[in-house]
């Protein structure tokens, strides 16, 4: 059996533990908020790994925000 078969299962099972984890010792909003940032540190990493610039970054999530109640 080869692990990187199952690498998104692995990885998501481990995020799902670390989150129940956290709800359970620093209650619900503290774990919403470190989990937003920690995806806003992501996704700002992202585009600088990508040479992406910020007013780049700041049109994407722009468009994402205007675009969120649209999609139905």
């Amino acid at each position: 059996m080869n692990w990187k078969e199952y690498k998104g299962r692995i990885i998501g099972t481990l995020i799902g533990i670390i989150l129940a984890i956290s709800f359970l010792t620093i209650g619900f909003w503290r774990t919403l908020f470190w989990f937003s940032l920690a995806i806003l540190g992501f996704i700002l990493g992202s585009f600088f790994d990508n040479k992406e610039s910020l007013i780049e970054l700041w049109d994407r999530l722009k468009e994402i925000f205007i675009n969120i109640g649209r999609e139905r």
